[in-house]
């Protein structure tokens, strides 16, 4: 259980926590760029400073009902610095345009909180719950650490909408995915 909540810790640093999106079916080309553009994705908008949260930039949205608004957000956040053509730059090399990261980065946090949470027991399923709900309670902060806390445990519900499909196709990539969150929450 331990384990797990670090696991979880570690992924809500990493910005790619996220809600479910307009229910988008993965393919493993999604996945596997997806895996790719993180690390740009997240080293663009360190970058920038306080200006862009990468959360936001990779799908990470507080709940299914403000997923489309925060996503718009997002875009216009880039669109308004005039940074879009620069961050669509960055991950157009990984087949993505700025919208496209958004969804695909959702679902596929999404569906790898419900392949972490697909192994636990019943009573540590309601302790990650537990411990996500307090989580969510600081989506929106204005300390980055805090807003992904926050989203994570937003995310946390979102896992539990995430098609059968999405969940096992995003099973096949969890050794790739918990080492990049691992990595990127350093």
């Amino acid at each position: 259980m331990k384990n797990l909540l670090m696991a979880l810790t570690l992924a809500a640093t990493t910005a790619f926590t996220s809600a479910q999106a307009l229910a988008l079916e993965l393919t493993e080309k999604d996945v596997e760029n997806f895996i790719k553009a993180a690390p740009a994705v997240t080293n663009w908008a360190d970058k920038q400073g306080q200006q862009f949260d990468s959360a936001a930039l990779l799908g990470a949205q507080g709940s299914e009902q403000n997923n489309k608004s925060m996503s718009d957000s997002a875009i216009a956040m880039l669109k308004n610095t005039d940074s879009y053509q620069q961050f669509a730059d960055v991950i157009s090399r990984y087949g993505f345009t700025p919208e496209q990261l958004i969804s695909v980065g959702s679902e596929v946090t999404a569906a790898y909180l419900a392949n972490v949470k697909g192994d636990l027991s019943a009573e540590d399923k309601a302790r990650v719950d537990e411990v996500m709900g307090g989580l969510q309670s600081l989506s929106g902060s204005s300390n980055k650490t805090n807003s992904l806390l926050g989203a994570m445990g937003s995310a946390n519900q979102a896992s539990e909408d995430v098609s059968d499909t999405n969940i096992a196709l995003v099973e096949e990539y969890m050794p790739q995915l918990k080492k990049l969150f691992s990595v990127l929450g350093q």
